[in-house]
């Protein structure tokens, strides 16, 4: 009798497995220090989101990759809302969005794509497409990281 109930929730759990979420991922919090947030690494590219620069906030990213990389930053739970769509940065580079809006308490979340080596004529086709990073082909792609955070 015993074994038949444990067969049964066995079963069970297999059957409710694909509806129940255990995989949920809580935002990390990033705290502010003088105004600056710096998220965790995400693929080895560090975000920092300035928010009193004296030309409006600003987000930077630095690729710390031997490769190059493509950047997207959205708010979670408004993902039209893009901050920062950098789809193009080269290896060992930085780039500056100026004027960009976020507050304290947004959640955002962040993509990495590290590409191949695969030359400035893909990286010129790459930098043009309208739906970065979902329009990548996985030929192109060494890495993909996402991040979820919400700046405190």
């Amino acid at each position: 009798m015993n074994n038949t109930k444990l067969f049964l929730a066995i079963i069970l759990l297999l059957v409710l497995y694909p509806f129940i979420n255990c995989s949920r991922e809580n935002p990390v919090q990033v705290v502010a220090t003088d105004g600056i947030y710096r998220p965790p690494l995400i693929a080895n590219v560090q975000l920092v989101f300035d928010n009193l620069a004296a030309g409006g906030k600003t987000i930077t990213d630095n690729n710390g990759n031997d490769a190059a990389v493509g950047v997207r930053i959205v708010k979670n739970d408004q993902p039209s809302i893009i901050l920062m769509s950098d789809s193009w940065l080269g290896a060992k580079k930085s780039d500056m969005v100026k004027g960009v809006n976020f507050e304290p308490g947004w959640t955002l979340k962040a993509t990495v794509v590290v590409y191949k080596d695969v030359g400035a004529t893909i990286g010129s086709l790459i930098d043009g497409l309208a739906n970065f990073p979902d329009g990548l082909d996985d030929a192109w792609i060494q890495a993909k990281d996402s991040l979820i955070f919400t700046l405190e």
